[in-house]
């Protein structure tokens, strides 16, 4: 028996769920979804299964529009689209959408109609403008977002511009371009690599820097947050997948087998100062076919012999041919 003026022992509080973060990027891939754009999905699913036209500015330069059920902002009248070339990756998600507002037949009704609907979705954004543009860009973690215009009055030291000749009605427009950021969640496959990889090659402290801007690919994921870092380099695991681990917290993930060459670029003083770079040669889906294509996974500057040993190394564990050049850094 309890007594009446005694309390009751303590029960243990109920386990709390976890909070799930929302990641950056989240208010800008939340008016896509809302506005019906596909963005995650592979550019070939898009030239499947969406519209794909002639852009009439050069050729190979298809645009791909998809089914928006509703615009991305409310004055968008030329359709927010992917462009298609015949070296685009149709594995990949669109690396940019663009768009454009047109109708108001004046470059600054156009450009401050788009900032003042952009405003109101993402706030006020920062001014980009540079000599022969006004531009406002919005980012949001590894996305971008930015509304242009090329005032006819601004250009006049460069010369002409072909596009604006070519196709007069582009010449009073305000341009959407979004880099969407997007990459997938890691597979469990993905997250035991990271869990087993460890560090090849190294960058030396003094050379690490964030990049000014992240060129994601198909091989793009974020690291596991519950996992401690590797050294911004080169990582590989006992089954010879290999990472590329940058500043970003961004980790590009090649499976056993997707590297089937290195190339070592040693690149002597010339007009830009010494430097290596290592790339991966990997099987890339173009809209033509298969093709062999190089992505740069190493650079160090100051010395062409800087990634000497990391190439030697790697192409040894993955038992791949290594080429090596050497040639002015033009």
């Amino acid at each position: 028996m309890i007594w009446p003026f005694r309390s009751a022992a303590p029960q243990p509080a109920a386990p709390q769920p976890a909070e799930v973060t929302a990641p950056p990027e989240a208010p800008l891939w939340s008016q896509l979804d809302a506005c019906g754009i596909p963005f995650r999905d592979p550019l070939g699913d898009w030239v499947s299964n969406l519209h794909l036209t002639a852009s009439g500015w050069c050729d190979g330069l298809d645009q791909c529009v998809p089914n928006a059920t509703r615009p991305f902002i409310p004055s968008l009248d030329v359709a927010l689209h992917a462009q298609v070339l015949a070296q685009s990756d149709m594995e990949a998600p669109p690396l940019y959408l663009c768009g454009a507002v047109q109708k108001l037949g004046d470059h600054r009704l156009n450009y401050a109609r788009s900032i003042s609907e952009l405003s109101r979705l993402f706030g006020k954004g920062a001014e980009v403008s540079v000599s022969n543009t006004v531009a406002r860009e919005w980012r949001f973690g590894l996305a971008r977002l930015r509304c242009t215009v090329f005032p006819p009055d601004k250009g006049l030291n460069i010369g002409p511009n072909e596009r604006h000749e070519r196709f007069p009605n582009t010449v009073e427009e305000a341009s959407i371009t979004i880099e969407t950021g997007w990459r997938p969640s890691l597979s469990q496959r993905e997250a035991d690599i990271c869990a087993q990889a460890v560090n090849l090659w190294a960058l030396p402290d003094a050379s690490q820097r964030p990049p000014a801007a992240v060129a994601l690919t198909k091989h793009s994921r974020d690291w596991p947050l519950a996992r401690p870092p590797l050294s911004q380099g080169i990582a590989v695991t006992p089954q010879n997948d290999v990472l590329m681990v940058r500043a970003s917290g961004v980790v590009d993930v090649f499976l056993a087998g997707q590297i089937t060459s290195l190339t070592l670029d040693r690149l002597t003083p010339a007009r830009g100062g010494a430097q290596a770079q290592l790339a991966a040669n990997t099987a890339k889906t173009c809209r033509d076919g298969i093709v062999d294509h190089p992505q740069v996974i190493a650079s160090i500057d100051g010395a062409i012999d800087g990634l000497d040993r990391c190439a030697a190394d790697l192409a040894s564990k993955l038992g791949v041919p290594l080429k090596t050049t050497t040639q002015p850094n033009d």
